[in-house]
């Protein structure tokens, strides 16, 4: 099968909403990226590169304080994964562990999450210590944590790590005959990029290549009432008619609710009004670096 245009769109969750950018990944030959776990400017030269510029983690959209780069190329046969993660290497926290093993998520740790099908329904994460330690897990479209998240799933991927001298390199190669998609050359997929430190206090932080909104499901269930609105006309052939009154009152009520909470936290917590001016409401087109 070949492989030979891959566009990958940043990806989108029904618990996150962001803007959408176009990558283009370039197609390489296997032999241009040695997998030794130091990423050389020469190898992913000709990469696309994601910057993980938000921290999302206990903050929301601030600017993130480490920098992190991520690096995405294919081949044939292979998907390429490169992540820079800037530090001091003498605070980086990490050992040698088996696959899924969960003490994994005690250590620093870097991850790409795909959504192959954009129908945010199956989500594939690949994360990889310091160490070059795996975890995979798949998520899926549930309503409790317990069943959102499935570890027992597993990708053949190689993945490879080191400390360097300004923090640690990971580099990964994952074939696309593990990873299910679509059929056709033209893919588009979802994906974002996430790493995960720890500060001089202990406190854990999480860094992302996208911005995050306040009421991240808010977009996704009002397209759910346009959505039967859109049935219903295209069945009887008629785009107007007297049953978008029902999506748009759904629409109004839900929007009202989502003020009407604000207001409350917004007198409960002090701190609230900056949250909002920082963070949008609903989709995160207008984030700006916190004040």
């Amino acid at each position: 099968m070949k492989y030979l245009h891959i566009i990958f769109f940043l990806f989108i969750s029904l618990d996150n909403i962001y803007c959408q950018k176009i990558y283009e990944p370039n197609k390489i030959p296997d032999s241009q990226i040695l997998l030794d776990g130091i990423i050389e400017k020469d190898e992913w030269k000709n990469s696309e590169r994601v910057e993980l510029v938000y921290e999302i983690e206990p903050a929301y959209n601030t600017k993130a304080k480490l920098k992190t780069i991520g690096y995405l190329s294919y081949s044939e046969k292979y998907l390429y994964v490169g992540i820079y993660a800037f530090g001091n290497p003498k605070k980086v926290r990490s050992a040698v562990r088996s696959r899924d093993d969960y003490g994994f998520w005690n250590d620093d740790v870097v991850l790409i999450r795909f959504d192959t099908y954009t129908d945010a329904r199956n989500n594939i994460l690949l994360a990889v210590n310091p160490n070059g330690s795996q975890f995979d897990v798949k998520g899926i479209d549930a309503l409790t944590d317990e069943e959102r998240y499935d570890a027992s799933y597993n990708v053949n991927f190689e993945s490879f790590a080191s400390l360097v001298n300004d923090g640690y390199n990971v580099e990964m190669k994952i074939p696309f005959s593990s990873l299910p998609f679509p059929g056709g050359k033209n893919q588009k997929w979802h994906f974002n990029f996430f790493r995960k430190y720890f500060d001089e206090n202990s406190n854990e932080i999480g860094l992302s290549s996208q911005k995050r909104d306040r009421h991240p499901n808010f977009t996704f269930e009002q397209l759910i009432w346009v959505m039967f609105y859109l049935f219903s006309a295209s069945a009887n052939g008629q785009w107007l008619t007297w049953s978008i009154v029902g999506c748009i009152l759904l629409i109004v009520l839900f929007y009202n609710s989502a003020v009407f909470s604000e207001g409350i936290s917004s007198k409960k917590y002090p701190d609230y009004k900056k949250y909002q001016e920082n963070v949008p409401m609903f989709i995160g087109l207008s984030n700006r670096d916190w004040k």
